[in-house]
């Protein structure tokens, strides 16, 4: 996999690993939720000492029934962390996740290029795709959208083509898709993609990510809490790494690490 942030291109030859700091009061993950700056750049020191490549830092809830967050509130949650970010990490990969481009652009402002998690896929707001090709950055294209049809994987491949296209014709160069596992999608419907993952990914010059950490696909089906989900979500970690998946995003930064270590034995 390679990124190109900016002036700097950065070629990965393994698996790596996205931190996820969340800025926000309710977040589904208890445990991942930050409400000062301190805390924020405590965990973005351990994740980066633990191994992360990128760190991704998302000021507003995507659970199910969470209060959405409009741009300026996403945008006043950011800009303490944004604001002196460089200064305390300078050369680390930021991903920012959020669907508002007002907010790419004031980030940018804030910190230089970045990586842009929209989790619909430029589908929220139209002026998306302009201003990432604008100021040329990497794109993580997710899909959000309800999967109604008989063939899932069908359809979740041909929504990325679409993407795709639309990415193309406005000048995105870079672009990293995301199935969106727990976005309107049944339980079934989460495991019958993550065993198709080389034909949803069936695309050229395509980075390839999944966020499944601690999510419900792996603690209801199993009674559990978040808070017990961390030796499952290793297990389907292992396996996506075997679909051929070139970033996980994660909670546990330290576990997911080892995990790679681990298919990277085998391989």
């Amino acid at each position: 996999m390679q990124l190109k942030i900016g002036n700097k291109s950065h070629f990965f030859h393994t698996p790596q690993v996205m931190g996820v700091v969340n800025i926000t009061p309710d977040s589904f993950y208890a445990t991942s939720r930050h409400q000062s700056i301190n805390d924020v750049f405590t965990t973005v020191s351990a994740m980066i000492e633990e191994g992360a490549a990128i760190i991704d830092l998302g000021a507003a809830s995507s659970r199910p029934g969470a209060h959405v967050t409009s741009a300026l509130e996403e945008w006043n949650r950011l800009a303490p962390v944004v604001g002196s970010f460089r200064q305390h990490f300078a050369d680390v990969i930021v991903s920012v996740d959020t669907f508002y481009s007002d907010v790419v652009e004031r980030v940018f402002d804030a910190i230089g290029p970045f990586i842009v998690n929209d989790i619909s896929a430029g589908e929220e707001d139209p002026r998306m795709f302009a201003v990432v090709s604008r100021l040329q950055l990497p794109m993580v294209a997710m899909c959000k959208r309800e999967i109604a049809g008989i063939d899932v994987v069908k359809e979740l491949h041909e929504f990325f083509a679409e993407v795709i296209d639309r990415a193309q014709d406005a000048g995105v160069q870079q672009i990293i898709l995301d199935p969106g596992f727990g976005f309107a999608k049944s339980i079934k419907q989460n495991y019958l993609l993550l065993s198709a993952l080389p034909q949803i990914f069936d695309f050229h010059d395509v980075a390839r990510m999944i966020g499944i950490s601690r999510k419900s696909m792996i603690y209801k089906p199993l009674n559990i809490t978040p808070d017990d989900a961390l030796p499952a979500t290793s297990a389907l970690h292992l396996f996506a790494l075997q679909q051929g998946v070139d970033v996980l995003r994660v909670h546990d930064v330290a576990t997911a690490k080892q995990i790679i270590q681990i298919y990277l034995n085998f391989l």
